[in-house]
């Protein structure tokens, strides 16, 4: 993944980013979720029930009762082909994301906030990627599943928690933001998250506190105790072409 492209304040690879970075994103959700909607309606059409001889190859199992063995390999194929290039694809975009938080100073700018000067990628930081990922190859996939699950619930229930915490601050400066959409909607979708956050398992749980213990402990280092407002990232590239350099 380069960085050029032909944006007003930087060669980025996005053109427009405040308006098609929001569209991405809303698209992609919309698309997944279809997909895994199909998919799951298909397996249960398939094999009523959750219950196999093996979880981890549950896939393989239904795609044999489909079409039979041969069928089931080639599926099986495609599906590791499929899940390499959604390696590469993660690895592309967290090495990005964590290039903008080193850019913006969230992350330590010297290592995480430059890119190379003629590939005009962030190597660093696709090579620290790279290295934890091949450190989560020690974890079984039901802890791995359950440590991604952490993190997407634990990023939810903050995320409903903010909004209650935007809500409060209108209503000190005398704005009157409906209670049922920014109270109650998200006081339920925190509840529901930390529900599910119980319902993981015991190692991705302790994996999960402790690197949110390491993500607090760093906040606090870089705001002084939290006295001093957290950086926020850009959405723009203003800074890329002087990263590379």
């Amino acid at each position: 993944m380069s960085c050029r492209g032909t944006g007003r304040t930087g060669r980025g690879e996005a053109r427009d980013p405040r308006r098609v970075i929001p569209q991405g994103i809303i698209l992609t959700v919309l698309a997944g979720g279809v997909i895994f909607v199909t998919l799951s309606f298909v397996m249960q059409w398939a094999h009523p029930g959750g219950t196999f001889a093996d979880e981890s190859s549950a896939g393989y199992a239904v795609s044999i009762l489909v079409g039979g063995q041969g069928f089931a390999d080639v599926a099986n194929t495609l599906t590791m082909l499929g899940g390499f290039a959604s390696c590469v694809a993660i690895q592309a975009s967290t090495s990005r994301l964590m290039f903008v938080m080193g850019r913006d100073n969230v992350l330590p700018r010297p290592v995480f906030g430059r890119l190379h000067s003629k590939l005009l990628t962030p190597v660093p930081d696709v090579l620290i990627v790279a290295a934890i990922a091949l450190l989560a190859t020690n974890l079984t996939l039901a802890d791995a599943t359950s440590f991604i699950n952490f993190g997407a619930f634990l990023g939810f229930t903050l995320v409903n928690i903010c909004v209650i915490a935007y809500a409060v601050r209108k209503w000190r400066s005398g704005s009157r933001p409906s209670l049922f959409g920014f109270v109650l909607l998200p006081l339920a979708g925190a509840a529901v998250d930390i529900y599910l956050i119980t319902q993981l398992g015991a190692t991705a749980t302790k994996l999960g506190l402790g690197w949110m213990a390491i993500g607090v402990v760093y906040l606090a280092v870089i705001t002084k105790g939290l006295r001093r407002p957290a950086p926020e990232l850009r959405v723009d590239d203003q800074e890329s072409t002087a990263a590379a350099r």
